[in-house]
């Protein structure tokens, strides 16, 4: 079920509890132990960043006059949506209520060219934690690991 007050996302499945501020992943909770697995400050994390050819990064959201809004879709799926002079971008929110996931898929555009990529920043997550991912035939890594960090 999600749940929205202002521009927070309170989302909770049968799996985990989340919060969303302002499209940043504030709070991260598993149900099945209670541990907090990410706990991150909205007010120093830029959500999105657009990507051009040349890895030039943008900031999406974080920059004076940037406008940052949640539009709930139905009880099950909300929409951040970012308008910014560099571009806009929209981060869709879901649960998946057969498994409890949080399924999390950001999307930019911008009238300039060149642009490869919308990246969705995640920061605060817990130590000791590894991340599996769908690259490489599939990973499994520390946080640590030179491939991933920073």
């Amino acid at each position: 079920m999600l749940r929205l007050e202002g521009n927070r996302l309170h989302v909770e499945t049968h799996t985990l509890t989340a919060i969303l501020d302002r499209g940043v992943l504030v709070s991260l909770i598993r149900k099945s132990d209670g541990r907090q697995l990410i706990k991150a400050d909205a007010d120093t994390t830029i959500p999105l960043q657009l990507i051009y050819s040349g890895r030039e990064i943008v900031p999406l959201g974080g920059e004076p006059g940037d406008q940052v809004r949640c539009f709930p879709v139905n009880d099950h799926h909300a929409e951040f949506r970012v308008e910014s002079w560099n571009g806009d971008a929209v981060l869709s929110v879901a649960e998946d209520s057969e498994t409890g996931d949080l399924i999390l898929e950001p999307s930019g555009y911008a009238s300039r060219p060149g642009l490869r990529a919308c990246r969705w920043m995640m920061t605060g997550i817990g130590e000791g934690l590894e991340l599996i991912a769908p690259f490489f035939q599939g990973v499994r890594l520390s946080l640590e690991d030179p491939v991933i960090r920073n």
